[in-house]
This record gives C-alpha cells, structure tokens and sequence, in this order.
C-alpha cells in the first residue's frame, strides 16, 4: 500500500533550528557583546520591531532530497545520504513484511509483527552503528560499514557517502514512525 505524501512546515534554508550551528559566525548580536559600561554610554536602546520568522516552505519529507539538491557540507551530505538509504529500506523491507500480514490477522497480531519488524531492523542499524562489538576470534573484531554509493544511469560510480557516527538507530525511528526522509 503506497504511503501518502507527507508535507511539514520547515523554516526557509538557512533559518530555524540548527541554523546557528551551521553559520559560520553565528554570535550575540554586538550591543550583547559589548561590556555594560560601553553599552551605557551608548544610550538608551532603540524601540524594534519584532523579529519575524521567516515563511515556513512547505517540505515534501516523504521523499529523499535527489542527488543533484544534496547540500555540500559534509556532514549534512552523509545525513542526506543516511536519509536516502533509510527511504528505500522502509521501502523494500519494513514495507514488504507488514504487507504480509494477513489482512484478516487481529491488531494485536498486526501489532506484534509490526514490533518485530521495527525491533529486527533497529537491530541492524544498531548493528552497522557498532553497537555490538562483534568478536572474530580472540584476538580480533568484525565491523560492519555502510555506504552509499551514487551513480548514473549506466552504473558509473559518481560518489561514495560513507554512513559512520550518524546514530542510524535514531534516524530509523524517525523514518518507520515519522515517514521522514528528510
């Protein structure tokens, strides 16, 4: 069954949350900064208008931002990346067991598949994330990396995003409870 778009309000780019933490110089403003006896001599302070918020865009978080729109720094380039790997894992796995649930099956039956499904591949997130130190031998470990690789339309390799220290297990519930790509 197909999900149905999904449309949040976000703040324009470069506004709302997280934006202090990308911009470059993001400060107190200047008279915040100054030492009081300075900002005394300066005189009283000038009556100001509101800060208004800027126009919420609508954003189809349903779906992966494509390729071409990925942002350049790095780290929300691997987020974008995790994002996109996440779509197509609830989509050709979480989507594909639940629709094998009978549809006469009860809801507490539903429920419990649905529990299963999201505990096994949490688990797999988990797993990638290094949770789980996994022992081959005594004196050595295994680890499982993931990446996402881009290429054109013939198969040709245009760019591999590694998925390292992205906390995946959280980016899952958001994408199986949220329907959130983005």
């Amino acid at each position: 069954m197909p999900k149905q778009s999904k449309k949040h309000a976000r703040p324009a780019a470069g506004k709302g949350k997280g934006a202090a933490k990308s911009a470059p110089n993001a400060t107190a403003p200047a008279k915040a900064r100054r030492p009081a006896a300075v900002r005394a001599k300066a005189g009283p302070a000038k009556p100001s208008e509101p800060a208004k918020a800027p126009p919420a865009v609508d954003v189809d978080v349903s779906q992966p931002l494509p390729y071409p729109a990925w942002p350049t720094d790095r780290f929300r380039r691997e987020e974008t990346a995790a994002n996109t790997m996440g779509y197509f894992l609830m989509r050709h796995c979480r989507d594909e067991a639940l629709a094998r649930i009978p549809n006469d099956a009860s809801d507490a039956t539903r429920a419990a598949v649905t529990d299963a499904v999201d505990t096994a591949l949490h688990n797999v997130m988990d797993l990638v994330e290094g949770f789980w130190p996994l022992s081959s031998g005594p004196s050595h470990r295994v680890e499982v990396l993931l990446q996402v690789r881009v290429t054109d339309n013939d198969h040709r390799a245009i760019e591999t995003v590694p998925l390292e220290g992205l906390d995946l297990p959280i980016g899952y519930w958001k994408w199986a409870r949220e329907d959130d790509f983005r």
